[in-house]
């Protein structure tokens, strides 16, 4: 009897993934290896995009052609980030790869140019031949938003049909592949598969996990976590909840973008090739600084009550706007185990009397969104003492709140309101900076006489506001909607 091999050929080529994944976290992996890794990484996404069939999720039923010109459309739209990338790869490269990266670097305009372009016409491809002939089925995108049925043959229908077939299309590309092809296949990739790994680890040591199964969990992690993201815009009761949530994504994504950096000291020399000026040293560094300017006991010891107060707020921050919409999801109203309240509220006043962390816009020409700095604690006018005397006091209310019912509530209406409006203040720092880029393209080509191209733009930023402005009034709205009806939403 033939024995079946613990270890398939896919289970090989999972291991060797999350190897390199692994070394890319550590920072062992050659930045050569490390571009090359993130191009198989693009690659394995667009596979993962043609299993779940775009044209499914957005038209209803699933049609294989289709499906691969706009993953291929979608592609040469942002083969622009890879060709940037090459500069940040390019110092550190060995002396076989450095001609092929300066190839890229000296001819990145007219590459840029012309794979964008090649790309819009793949969608307008796309868009004539739906609006022509693929009907909206019910379960999709185009069912919620516009009307189900056949294509008819009027040419107003036909032209109208084609209008909001290609704004979908365009609108996909910005809030959905262009954001989650550079979060998990470029920015915390190797985080985000450490995480998982260190996971499944603890879950296959407790449940007995089988070697196969332990690595298809793994390599599939993500994976299923993308495709629960892209189900929810397939449904009318949980479109709007699957738009707010791709903004509370972008807290995550910097939790793996800068926040564990700071902590571990490693960090993606590709993406943070692109990051320059001061505020970029690790959290420790920061901390050997500060605790050189004191002398004493006392101060000293407020010092590390801070910096723990600082590096626990920060966290807490970023993530509490995903436990919100989790339990949005949910159905529930919004509540923290006890330890959870006491940290946040004690947390406060070190985040913003002495913050060791700053939040800007980023600022750059190759990337956009969100910069976290750290910076010394005792820049801040307000004294050490005064601080740690907030931070206990603030404390010991929250402890004392759990004594009482309608304290604990008002305590925990005060965490979602804080919550709340940290995720404006970060989407507002986001839509800036993102509006801001496109604003700068859209007057660019303008200046060169082309208006085509300066239309195209002038919607992406229409897209732009129309995301983060209404992403955040749709997590208010859902905020309240969603915690308060009886019946549950899914």
């Amino acid at each position: 009897m033939v024995r079946k091999a613990l270890i398939g050929t896919t289970d090989i080529f999972l291991v060797v993934l999350i190897f390199l994944n692994v070394l890319d976290f550590f920072e062992i992996i050659p930045s050569e290896f490390d571009y090359a890794k993130k191009i198989l990484s693009w690659v394995l996404m667009g596979y993962l995009l043609y299993q779940v069939s775009l044209t499914h999720v957005l038209f209803g039923r699933k049609d294989g052609d289709i499906d691969a010109l706009l993953i291929f459309s979608y592609v040469l739209l942002i083969v622009k980030n890879l060709i940037s990338y090459a500069a940040s790869a390019y110092a550190t490269a060995s002396s076989t790869m450095k001609p092929f990266f300066k190839l890229l670097i000296d001819n990145y305009a007219s590459y840029e140019l012309v794979t964008f372009i090649a790309g819009l016409i793949g969608l307008f491809l796309v868009a004539l031949y739906v609006a022509y002939k693929v009907p909206f089925l019910k379960r999709s995108v185009m069912g919620v938003l516009h009307e189900e049925g056949r294509p008819k043959k009027e040419v107003k229908t036909f032209l109208a049909r084609l209008g909001i077939t290609l704004l979908v299309l365009l609108a996909f590309y910005l809030y959905v592949f262009n954001m989650i092809m550079e979060w998990l296949a470029i920015a915390i990739d190797a985080p985000l598969i450490l995480a998982i790994l260190l996971f499944y680890s603890i879950f296959m040591l407790r449940h007995r996990m089988s070697t196969h199964k332990y690595l298809q969990q793994i390599g599939t992690a993500s994976d299923n976590f993308f495709k629960s993201i892209i189900d929810h815009f397939r449904y009318k009761e949980s479109i709007l909840l699957g738009l707010c949530g791709l903004l509370v994504l972008h807290l995550i994504t910097d939790v793996g973008n800068f926040l564990i950096p700071y902590l571990t000291g490693l960090r993606d020399q590709l993406y943070f090739g692109f990051l320059q000026g001061a505020g970029r040293a690790t959290v420790w560094g920061v901390l050997k600084l500060d605790m050189a300017s004191l002398s004493g006991v006392f101060p000293t010891i407020g010092l590390l009550l801070i910096f723990i107060g600082n590096v626990l707020g920060i966290m807490l921050l970023f993530l509490s706007p995903a436990v919100l919409w989790y339990e949005m999801y949910r159905h529930r109203k919004p509540r923290l185990p006890k330890w959870w309240i006491i940290v946040f509220f004690s947390s406060l006043p070190a985040v913003i009397l002495n913050p060791l962390f700053a939040l800007r816009r980023l600022n750059t020409t190759n990337l956009v969104g969100v910069d976290v700095l750290t910076g010394s604690m005792l820049a801040s006018q307000v004294s050490l003492a005064l601080t740690v005397g907030m931070m206990l006091l603030f404390g010991l209310v929250a402890f004392a709140s759990f004594k009482r019912k309608k304290l604990i509530k008002g305590i925990e209406q005060l965490w979602v309101a804080i919550s709340t409006m940290f995720l404006g203040w970060y989407s507002l720092l986001f839509f800036i900076d993102v509006a801001t880029y496109y604003q700068d393209v859209v007057f660019g080509f303008l200046r060169m006489g082309n208006w085509v191209m300066s239309i195209i733009f002038f919607v992406f930023v229409v897209l732009i506001i129309i995301f983060y402005v209404g992403g955040f009034g749709i997590f208010l709205y859902e905020l309240v909607h969603r915690t308060r009806r009886k019946r549950h939403i899914t």
